[in-house]
C-alpha cells in the first residue's frame, strides 16, 4: 500500500477489496489510478485514507441519531412482543454505536 496525499493506493483490486471490507467502507467503488486501487467511500466523495476516519464519525454520528428517533418513537405504552423486540432491537443499536463512537475515540 501506498499513501499519496492522504489517500490509500493498494498494489491489487483484491488486496483493496479485502481492505475495505475488514473496514466496513463500500467495496462497489475501488477505482484503478496509475498509483494503484484506492477506494472511494461514497460517488464524488472521499477516499479511503487518513480523512477517511472522521467519513467514518460522520455516519455512525448519522446512524446514531437515525437510531434514536426510531427508539424514541416507537413510544413506551404497547404491550406487545413485536413491539418489545423492536425497542430492544433499537436501543441495541444506539448502544453500539454509541460504544463505537466514543470508546474508539
Amino acid at each position: 500500500m501506498k499513501i499519496s496525499k492522504g489517500i490509500y493506493y493498494f498494489n491489487s483490486y483484491e488486496s483493496a477489496r479485502d481492505y475495505a471490507i475488514n473496514k466496513g467502507y463500500p467495496t462497489n467503488r475501488i477505482i484503478h489510478y496509475i498509483k494503484g486501487w484506492a477506494i472511494q467511500l461514497k460517488v464524488s466523495g472521499p477516499y479511503a485514507g487518513k480523512e477517511s476516519k472522521r467519513m467514518k464519525k460522520e455516519t455512525l454520528l448519522k446512524e446514531l441519531k437515525i437510531q434514536e428517533i426510531v427508539y424514541t418513537s416507537l413510544g413506551s405504552w404497547k404491550n406487545d412482543p413485536k413491539w418489545i423486540r423492536e425497542k430492544s432491537e433499537a436501543y441495541n443499536k444506539c448502544d453500539k454505536l454509541r460504544k463505537e463512537l466514543y470508546d474508539k475515540n
